[in-house]
């Protein structure tokens, strides 16, 4: 999905966006008309519903995000976070 990104971001149209989450499907082995199915799902809507508003909440703008002891961090000081938390358990 990620390496895909550029491609299905920035479809127009759900339909588009779907067709192309589709052929992914496809191309790895699962079943389209399955995939589609559960994709409309209530079960799946409202589990995204619910990560949007999570998102939401804890202000997470783009992902991946990482938290660090309750702290959001940046991927660039991710390492650095980890070996201070780290280091102050020793």
């Amino acid at each position: 999905m990620f390496e895909n990104q550029e491609t299905w971001s920035t479809l127009d149209s759900k339909d588009q966006v779907k067709q192309t989450l589709s052929e992914y499907a496809t191309g790895l082995g699962i079943d389209s008309a399955s995939f589609l199915e559960r994709m409309d799902s209530p079960d799946v809507v409202a589990a995204v519903q619910n990560d949007i508003t999570l998102g939401d909440t804890l202000k997470i703008m783009a992902t991946p995000t990482f938290y660090v002891n309750g702290v959001q961090t940046s991927a660039p000081e991710l390492l650095d976070a980890v070996k201070s938390v780290l280091d102050q358990q020793s």
